[in-house]
């Protein structure tokens, strides 16, 4: 199977292609072109995507501090620190954060809520005394006004003193740094001895139980992909492997400049053979619909593919009209394609181009429409 490129990286080297005026040449421009080919891509199209995590996270630090240890992994060669790679649970403990100012924040917050506490059952207990002189008229509204208010602050103040324990608490507890989930770490961003504050990347984890491949479909296709299909395909670094994934995501819009749509199959990794990045061929036989009954698959190299003059959307060739059957010398001609998947370096194009015609592959950022040209041999 020729490798093939995956559609949006593919397209995305493209923009790199004119978009806008072509310079003023004197003369004819010497151009190199190609005939266009045949797909041949048999009853089905294949599509390259990339793998992507069923989730991922980096893991931020939500105290700050000094870190005083990386917790550390068994492995062959002794204990080291977690690193990308390694399968990490939620019971691991990544980093820890120095403890001891939380520490200290929790015992003056302790020697706090203790004295806030005393403070209020003194209050409660004088506002239940004044209570009792008051109903018998032997204390005065202004003592009973004042008596109340001191128990509510004092009442209050204690409430806001378990409050500030609570949050020390929880400082402490964030000083300890565990993943989410079950995970695979993708990276490290702290070294010991290093100091974080809230809010500082510590790891990046992903969850790569269930794996993403994500392909570029053109709407052509796109009716041929529902939910739950299961679809073929084979890992670049791994060929003649097979694998299946399931579809589980069809973008509702398109994307804005490849006119192609995103769609996710879900691909179980038990084994954990496939890494976040890997690229894989999709195969969808009979996407097309019957061979005999199909239009003719057209394909061109991508270097050929420009954007239309002025524009930073859609796509384009430059074909060439020649003033002879053998005559070296013509006219270029700007036309607007609709292209589909990369296929090796070529890609295919789904309308606005006639089989056997001529496009250029060298000097076609030069070009305008109606220019004269030169062909080289």
């Amino acid at each position: 199977m020729n490798r093939v490129l995956g559609v949006v990286a593919a397209l995305m080297t493209v923009a790199a292609c004119t978009t806008g005026p072509a310079p003023t040449v004197a003369g004819p421009v010497p151009v190199t072109v190609t005939t266009v080919a045949s797909a041949d891509v048999g009853e089905g199209h294949t599509y390259s995507g990339v793998f992507r995590a069923n989730r991922s996270v980096v893991v931020r630090a939500q105290a700050g501090g000094e870190v005083t240890a990386l917790h550390a992994s068994q492995t062959g060669g002794g204990a080291r620190a977690f690193q990308s790679g390694d399968a990490v649970t939620t019971a691991d403990h990544l980093v820890q954060i120095d403890r001891d100012v939380y520490l200290e924040r929790i015992g003056e917050a302790e020697a706090q809520k203790s004295a806030a506490h005393a403070a209020a059952q003194r209050a409660i207990a004088d506002f239940d005394r004044i209570s009792e002189l008051f109903r018998h008229d032997s204390a005065s509204q202004a003592a009973f006004d004042a008596a109340q208010a001191a128990k509510d602050a004092a009442v209050a103040q204690a409430g806001l003193a378990r409050h500030t324990l609570g949050e020390a608490r929880l400082q402490l507890a964030h000083t300890r740094v565990a993943p989410p989930f079950d995970a695979v770490v993708v990276h490290r961003f702290v070294e010991l001895g290093d100091v974080v504050s809230a809010g500082t990347p510590l790891f990046e984890v992903a969850d790569t139980a269930r794996m993403k491949l994500v392909i570029a479909v053109p709407s052509t296709n796109l009716g041929r992909l529902p939910l739950g299909m299961m679809v073929p395909f084979e890992l670049e670094s791994l060929p003649g492997e097979p694998y299946v994934g399931e579809v589980s995501r069809v973008a509702v819009a398109a994307d804005a400049r490849t006119r192609l749509f995103d769609v996710e199959l879900s691909v179980a990794n038990p084994e954990g053979l496939i890494h976040v990045g890997m690229v894989a061929v999709a195969s969808m036989p009979g996407a097309r619909g019957d061979a005999a009954s199909a239009p003719e698959d057209l394909r061109v190299p991508l270097r050929a593919i420009v954007r239309p003059t002025g524009q930073s959307e859609g796509f384009a060739v430059f074909t060439v009209e020649r003033t002879g059957a053998d005559s070296p010398s013509g006219v270029a001609r700007l036309q607007e394609v609709e292209v589909g998947a990369a296929v090796g370096d070529h890609v295919l194009v789904e309308g606005g181009l006639d089989a056997d015609a001529e496009v250029v592959l060298r000097g076609a950022t030069r070009l305008r429409d109606g220019d004269p040209v030169t062909v080289l041999p």
